[in-house]
């Protein structure tokens, strides 16, 4: 054969190399995958792991970057690694994908596999498990995949402390309800999956919809079942293997027997048992996030240990705060974040009137009255706190007269002297608050006052534990000193004793 030729045949081979060489490298410390692909007859030089185009997921992006977009406008943090660990999870799903359809592209291995499932189950039967259902598999190899990232379910509000080393439990990471289901959600954005959210009385779920032009009933997930938990011996593991057993459940379950029941109205109003909008999610974003701050930070400004400086600064945090929550009220109809903006301002009043601040205090008492105007059924609180703090701040500011005739009716709202007949204790710190000021008031005689306002206080405080408000107690041991003098000297002396 001419030289020329060989020459040209070897430079062709040297450029088909080289073509397939960055694919092929990639993978040739994982043998294994590419002897998958060689086994299911798909060529990795010609893979679509990630879709293009999302023409069937149903928001305008990953509920995951939005998430880190807001946390990230109050905390400083890397974020980089946790959108790794996202986009690892929704590499290693498409993977197993196209090796289960012998396709190469993902979104068309999507479809195949819901179309196999059509076919098996017919047109109109989502809840109806097959033994090998095709759609359910890419559900749980999401759900395979967070596990194997060394995550469990865990109470949490910011993904900044859900993956910093310091606060793993364990030796794992931990996410919430929502965190979990908007990992899911950008495994989805990633492969163009309709997966959406589902809102619930404190919870949110997943229904997988499927794509556009297939199809089939949605499938039901519970994202915190993404692995087992087991009870030992009297102990909680939440680090078990597989998927746990409520991880695929009927459309009605969290309906019919979610731990948390609302009323009717507030089922109306929150839009539960319906698939979240973008709106909804950014809503469900910023009452998650500021609340995480909020705890995080004491954003109540109560701590008496703080100098000025640093109170300054929780101050600063706190409106920054409170601005973020009020730009996305107007509109919303998310329990979490109504009253996550309705409790902020109760705690600027606290914190203000802890200043000697009660204009401010003032303010916000009149906001958070507002809100529950306006917002009715979405405060998921149903004690008025706003109007006690706005009586303390009125009576603050001079207005003792207007202030009283509001602390009466909130004395008869939590049952008047009947209810503290019954049981000698306040029901509430906002119910105490009531009580010491119009113990403080003095339009009772001194029996009545010990009775029924300031004797309910003590016994609340010492119920309380860790949760007590020593101030408050204080002020009610002096009270009950001066008030017992002469009528029950014994009994008054403990309370001095034990005021000082």
């Amino acid at each position: 054969m001419d030289r020329r030729i060989l020459l040209a045949f070897g430079l062709v081979l040297l450029a088909v190399a080289a073509l397939a060489w960055p694919e092929y490298s990639r993978y040739r410390h994982d043998p294994e995958r590419y002897k998958q692909a060689q086994g299911s007859g798909v060529d990795i030089t010609e893979v679509t792991l990630f879709a293009s185009e999302h023409a069937d997921f149903a928001y305008d992006q990953s509920p995951l970057v939005t998430y880190l977009e807001v946390e990230k406008a109050h905390i400083d943090f890397d974020h980089a690694e946790i959108l790794a660990t996202a986009d690892r999870i929704a590499e290693e799903v498409a993977w197993k994908m196209l090796f289960f359809t012998g396709t190469h592209d993902v979104v068309e291995a999507e479809r195949m596999m819901w179309q196999w499932r059509a076919e098996k189950l017919g047109a109109n039967d989502g809840i109806t498990a097959l033994p090998d259902d095709p759609a359910r598999k890419i559900a749980e190899w999401i759900a395979n995949r967070i596990e194997y990232e060394r995550i469990i379910y865990g109470p949490e509000a910011l993904l900044s402390r859900s993956f910093d080393a310091d606060q793993m439990v364990g030796g794992y990471f931990h996410m919430d309800c929502d965190q979990l289901s908007h990992f899911f959600l950008h495994v989805a954005w990633r492969l163009d999956l309709d997966i959406r959210e589902v809102s619930s009385p404190k919870h949110t779920y997943l229904a997988y919809v499927g794509p556009a032009d297939v199809p089939g009933e949605p499938v039901t997930i519970e994202a915190t079942e993404f692995r087992r938990t087991v009870e030992r011996n009297g102990s909680v593991d939440m680090a078990g293997h597989g998927i746990g057993e409520m991880f695929f459940m009927h459309p009605d379950h969290h309906k019919r027997y979610g731990r948390t029941r609302a009323v009717p109205e507030l089922v109306d109003r929150a839009g539960y048992y319906q698939y979240r909008t973008d709106a909804d999610i950014a809503d469900v974003i910023v009452a998650e996030v500021t609340r995480g701050i909020s705890e995080m930070n004491h954003l109540d400004n109560t701590d008496p240990l703080d100098d000025e400086g640093a109170r300054a600064a929780r101050r600063a945090s706190f409106e920054q705060i409170l601005a973020t929550m009020e730009d996305e009220l107007p509109q919303s109809h998310e329990p979490g974040l109504v009253t996550n903006t309705w409790l902020a301002h109760v705690r600027a009043g606290r914190a203000a009137m802890s200043d000697g601040d009660p204009a401010t205090a003032l303010r916000h008492g009149v906001r958070a009255g507002e809100i529950r105007e306006a917002f009715g059924v979405l405060v998921i609180y149903n004690e008025p706190i706003e109007e006690v703090l706005e009586a303390r701040a009125r009576y603050a500011l001079g207005e003792s007269q207007d202030a009283l005739v509001a602390l009466e009716a909130l004395y008869e709202e939590y049952g008047g002297d009947a209810a503290l007949d019954y049981r000698t204790m306040a029901q509430s710190h906002a119910h105490a608050e009531v009580l010491i000021h119009l113990a403080r008031a003095g339009r009772r005689s001194r029996v009545d006052r010990y009775n029924y306002l300031v004797l309910p206080v003590l016994n609340f405080e010492l119920k309380a534990g860790g949760y007590r408000n020593a101030a408050r107690e204080k002020e009610a041991l002096s009270l009950c000193a001066s008030l017992m003098r002469g009528l029950d000297n014994a009994r008054a002396q403990e309370c001095a004793e034990l005021a000082e």
